[in-house]
């Protein structure tokens, strides 16, 4: 895969506002899950998935950027 045309693509769909709104909008359901005083022990480890879920897929954006700056600079 060419990694500069991924690179791109992150880029894109990070910039995407459409796609930031779907992504906040997820984050704040889930934070409300913790907030809710009515949420049990499953509801509250599924939202803490999903909150570590979104952090794993923004890491990874953060590593191809990185990765590409890097080889960019060679």
């Amino acid at each position: 895969m060419n990694n500069s045309g991924y690179a791109d693509r992150i880029k894109i769909l990070m910039s995407d506002e459409t796609f930031k709104e779907v992504i906040q909008n997820v984050k704040n359901q889930q934070a409300a899950v913790f907030l809710d005083p009515s949420s049990d022990v499953e509801d509250r480890e599924e939202a803490h998935g999903i909150v570590r879920a979104l952090g794993k897929i923004d890491e990874h954006f953060q590593s191809v950027l990185t990765d590409e700056k890097i080889s960019n600079r060679r």
